[in-house]
């Protein structure tokens, strides 16, 4: 399954964790398909970083007194560990999103700030701020969930849903018997 639009899938991750992986974008007929593992290790990885660009998107729109503006750095603290721990299988997502382009041996941790910002850049450019409240409210009501159920829950979205087969943001949760 491939996403949709960037402004569907943003209300969707902001249930599911901001789902970061639909930032690099590639023709749907060339888009690699990562297991459920690097989906939701990917999801988890850049979940701290997404939120940091959805609360400077959303700040004028959003009230001082709203769960985004207020949580931000507890929300970072609470994914650091879990980020950093799932980097090595996110890497190899972003491998696989890349597909061949990247230079075999390449350490993706030199560029992983520079991949990051990216990421961000590209999850928040289409937020709209009318969105902007559903995202914080759906972030809340999910707040007692711990990082990995975040990955877990958005890859399952993915896999139940239909989401893009016609417009792809670079990559699918590959589909096997199972799943």
């Amino acid at each position: 399954m491939r996403f949709k639009s960037l402004q569907n899938v943003l209300l969707i991750a902001a249930a599911m964790a901001l789902c970061p992986t639909q930032a690099i974008a590639a023709q749907a007929k060339n888009a690699k398909c990562l297991s459920r593992a690097q989906g939701q290790a990917l999801i988890v990885n850049i979940l701290p970083a997404v939120i940091g660009g959805i609360n400077e998107k959303c700040a004028p729109v959003l009230g001082r007194s709203a769960y985004l503006m207020n949580m931000e750095s507890k929300i970072a603290q609470k994914f650091a560990p879990a980020a950093e721990a799932a980097w090595p299988v996110a890497s190899t997502a972003i491998s696989v999103i890349a597909g061949g382009d990247l230079p075999k041996g390449l350490d993706l941790s030199i560029f992983r700030p520079v991949i990051e910002a990216t990421l961000v850049q590209k999850l928040t450019n289409d937020v709209k701020a009318e969105s902007c409240p559903a995202i914080n409210n759906i972030m809340e009501s999910l707040d007692p969930l711990p990082p990995a159920n975040f990955g877990q829950l958005f890859v399952a979205i993915l896999e139940a849903s239909d989401m893009g087969k016609e417009k792809s943001s670079g990559f699918a949760i590959c589909k096997t018997n199972g799943n």
